[in-house]
């Protein structure tokens, strides 16, 4: 599987490695799959590919071929300082790999004495990270409708009310015209009489 930031030619999709990030090059790395085993190539990007903190090669350079293990943090890219149109910083693109068996067992983590290992909490530091499930749950599709309803019923309830509170104002409005123009109607009417008369 290829890694790289996308382009007019390959878009960001679920079923891709392909991410919408400033700091990817366009060939940033290769996932592969070897004898049940999973490896990591960076193949040869400007701001590095890491495992577990640990650079893979020098930039613009390939590495070799490196194998991860189930609860590995993957790091692609390096966070950089931008211009102030971008918001001051192009983020990176960093996951913690979990890796399981078709038979729904948990593939080995990497072992203490390897030269990738690193504790979590040294990666981690101070940063908060989204943690993303990707395994399929057994859903209640009533408690989604519900749900859903919910959302819908917040979002335009106010908006509905908001809409009630004007078509309210404007029939006052329009109430005020009317006996505006019924009093104008009868002013009229007692001056042609009494020009009659």
């Amino acid at each position: 599987v290829r890694v790289s930031r996308s382009s007019t030619e390959d878009k960001p999709e679920t079923d891709n490695a392909v991410f919408d990030c400033r700091v990817l090059s366009k060939a940033q790395a290769v996932f592969s799959l070897v004898d049940e085993k999973f490896y990591l190539k960076d193949t040869g990007s400007s701001n590095g590919t890491f495992i577990n903190n640990f650079r893979l090669s020098q930039a613009g350079k390939q590495s070799e071929e490196s194998q991860i293990y189930s609860q590995d943090i993957i790091r692609f890219g390096s966070q950089v300082e931008t211009d102030k149109t971008y918001g001051g910083k192009a983020k990176c693109i960093v996951a913690r790999i979990q890796i399981y068996f078709a038979d729904g067992n948990e593939f080995v983590e990497r072992a203490v004495n390897d030269k990738f290992f690193r504790c979590k909490e040294d990666i981690c530091g101070q940063e908060r990270y989204k943690q993303v499930k990707l395994h399929h749950q057994a859903v209640n599709i009533e408690d989604k409708v519900d749900q859903l309803e919910h959302i819908i019923e917040e979002k335009f309830g106010k908006e509905n009310e908001m809409l009630k509170e004007t078509v309210a104002n404007l029939e006052k409005k329009l109430k005020r015209k009317h006996n505006e123009n019924v009093n104008l109607l009868e002013n009229i009417a007692k001056v042609t009489e009494d020009e009659l008369r």
